[in-house]
């Protein structure tokens, strides 16, 4: 029977998961990414014969840090970044796997032929890319100096891209941590002497940054974005105090109507943040400048763009050339300052109880010895004595009824005194049911007091 209770305990143990763990216990599944960059340039056109929306997404100074269970991680970082598209697929694109894009550094753990565990490269004095991971720490730099059009430098931005957006400095960072309790990414992104368009929009400075935490039950996202000397057509615009990106919103600045007139539209701080139990996530833009070509061609058509924007370029001459330039790249241009992003999430773990092991089943030996070679059944190398079969388990019976003494042991006193004792209940019983309703006959010869019910009136 005790063998019985174990194995009905062992089985029910198993199949019961144990109760989740508090975040000191340990995490179980967990995942976290962080991205981070400068300027964000996207260029929209359909005849580009690239799978992915839009067809060409340059990113200066961009970085990203990832960790999945394992851990598994990869820390990546890019002086100029084309896109996902060409930077991890151009030997796919150019029929060439043996290709790879040249301008990145890539880390991983487990570390790879490709992608060891530390990778650095120095563009110029001042400027370079550099990228770790380990089993806790993936982390991935870009930091840039003069990087514009016209120096002659190794650093110098390819021309098209030059014309979009030069920067004086800048610096990226993504960074994911995992601890025993907690994982935690992190984007911030610094830069300053900021022009885009040829001058059409300038910055002093921008300073934004994103954090994304779980600890296995709970997620948390904090940020902030701080941008200073923002110019718009030579024109000073206030953006106001650093915001909280976590929970305050920022109205949009108020720009220039000329802006719109050219097809040139600008957004402030758009960002998303969502939380939702144990994982958590901060996505933030800076400044989005969205140029659609349209508007800019409909304007040469009737005569020319120098007579419609030369009013409004007074302070910025290089604006018009660079905006006939940006008419052949493609419909639409989403130039971005300031990009962050982070997410995190986790499970705690789940600790499996120890459960006791019956130990071996003692029993009589088996008649007949061992088994002999040969056993069509069993290998021919069993020369082992089977196993001895499991003892019924013992079975007890219990009681029908309690435990009273039998008819022959009760006193012969005991049973008279019990029969007088019911006789004079009945007796009594009798008088007292004559002194309620009364005794004797009727007027008209009927029985007075309690109907005898056991006899049936005659008809």
């Amino acid at each position: 029977m005790r063998r019985v209770v174990v194995a009905a305990l062992v089985a029910t143990s198993l199949t019961t998961l144990a109760p989740a763990a508090t975040a000191g216990a340990g995490l179980g599944a967990y995942s976290a990414l962080a991205e981070a960059g400068i300027v964000r340039i996207g260029l929209y056109e359909q005849a580009i014969p690239i799978p992915a929306e839009p067809q060409v997404d340059m990113g200066i100074g961009f970085t990203r840090a990832n960790t999945a269970n394992g851990p598994s991680s990869r820390g990546l970082a890019s002086y100029l970044w084309p896109g996902d598209a060409v930077g991890d697929g151009l030997g796919v694109l150019m029929g060439n796997e043996s290709l790879a894009y040249p301008v990145k550094t890539s880390a991983s753990y487990p570390a790879t032929e490709t992608s060891p565990a530390e990778n650095s490269v120095q563009i110029k004095d001042g400027s370079g890319m550099s990228s770790t991971a380990d089993d806790r720490t993936t982390r991935a730099t870009v930091v840039g100096l003069g990087l514009g059009n016209g120096t002659g430098g190794p650093g110098d931005l390819p021309e098209p891209v030059a014309a979009a957006a030069t920067i004086e400095n800048l610096k990226s960072q993504s960074t994911v941590v995992l601890e025993e309790n907690s994982i935690t990414a992190t984007a911030r992104s610094v830069a300053s002497g900021i022009s885009v368009l040829g001058g059409l929009i300038t910055l002093d400075g921008l300073d934004m940054r994103s954090e994304a935490r779980s600890d296995g039950v709970t997620g948390k996202v904090r940020g902030i974005a701080k941008f200073t000397g923002l110019r718009v057509l030579g024109q000073a615009v206030d953006l106001g105090d650093p915001v909280n990106l976590a929970g305050q919103t920022s109205p949009p600045p108020k720009l220039p109507q000329a802006l719109a007139d050219l097809g040139i539209t600008v957004e402030y701080l758009e960002n998303q943040r969502t939380t939702d139990g144990a994982a958590g996530a901060l996505q933030a833009e800076g400044l989005t400048i969205t140029l659609d070509v349209a508007p800019l061609r409909d304007l040469l058509q009737l005569g020319g763009l120098s007579d419609v924007v030369s009013p409004a370029l007074v302070n910025v001459d290089q604006a018009g050339p660079v905006l006939l330039g940006l008419l052949k790249l493609g419909s639409k241009i989403v130039i971005t300052l300031g990009d962050v992003r982070t997410r995190a999430s986790a499970a705690p773990a789940y600790v499996v109880p120890d459960v006791p092991v019956a130990g071996p089943v003692e029993g009589p030996p088996v008649p007949g010895g061992p088994i002999a070679p040969g056993n069509p059944f069993l290998p021919e190398d069993a020369g082992m004595p089977l196993a001895p079969p499991l003892a019924p388990p013992a079975v007890t019976v219990a009681p029908a009824s309690v435990d009273l003494p039998g008819l022959g042991e009760v006193p012969r006193w005991f049973l008279l005194a019990g029969l007088a004792l019911v006789a004079l209940a009945g007796w009594g019983l009798r008088g007292f049911g004559t002194w309620v309703f009364g005794g004797g006959t009727c007027l008209h010869g009927n029985s007075l007091g309690v109907p005898d019910l056991r006899k049936a009136l005659s008809p």
